[in-house]
């Protein structure tokens, strides 16, 4: 799979890499999930009520991913291939950096009978380093030396052909009784295919340096 991925992986003259989703063969029809998206909106905005200034720190975070373009508002009528993703807050209050993540459910079915977006999808093979190997490694050297990408899964771009299955309702202007559409153009966290595309992506790009840089990707 691993191979099906690069040879359809590109990168823009800015660096961008950009990815299709990888689905399943065989995989039964998506609805759109319309109806559970609004309905589970509902029960997100009266949850974010209950505590004091959520409603603000959520859509904080939507609006930054607005203004660098990871989500656009939609403005074209819908097709019968629309997905749309219900949402949900998960609080992290021990980091350091990121106390509040938006989650996406693409594991939800508009029915008993359709699929979810997450079982059209492959999951893809783990390419992660083993914990095991990174600790041996650490004990070779004096230094270790660690790093975090900063919202890693929206740093891989979704093809335009994809995102019709990447759209999700919120409030519009702080006001529970309106909504609007918006839709993903990165990778989100909750789709189960996204930790591969990161990882793949990654790979393929330090696979890329090592001509430039040979002593310094010897391993990865």
């Amino acid at each position: 799979m691993y191979g099906e991925f690069i040879k359809q992986l590109d990168q823009s003259e800015e660096g961008w890499y950009e990815s299709g989703l990888l689905r399943k063969p065989g995989h039964g029809r998506l609805l759109t999930n319309e109806h559970g998206s609004i309905a589970r909106l509902g029960g997100l905005v009266r949850k974010l009520q209950r505590e004091p200034d959520m409603i603000d720190k959520y859509d904080e975070i939507i609006q930054e991913q607005l203004k660098e373009e990871i989500v656009k508002r939609v403005v074209e009528e819908p097709n019968e291939k629309v997905f749309y993703i219900p949402h949900k807050p998960v609080k992290r209050e021990m980091a350091t950096m990121t106390k509040l993540r938006i989650v996406f459910d693409a594991s939800a079915k508009p029915s008993e009978e359709s699929p979810s977006l997450n079982e059209c999808l492959e999951m893809g093979p783990p390419l992660r380093n083993l914990l095991w190997n990174v600790f041996v490694r650490n004990r070779l050297k004096p230094i270790a030396l660690t790093a975090d990408i900063k919202q890693a899964f929206l740093q891989v771009c979704s093809r335009v052909e994809d995102r019709d299955v990447l759209w999700f309702h919120w409030i519009k202007n702080k006001d529970p009784s309106t909504s609007e559409v918006l839709r993903f153009a990165q990778a989100l966290f909750g789709l189960v295919q996204s930790p591969f595309l990161l990882a793949g992506t990654l790979r393929l790009h330090l696979e890329n340096l090592r001509e430039r840089y040979p002593w310094r990707l010897k391993r990865f």
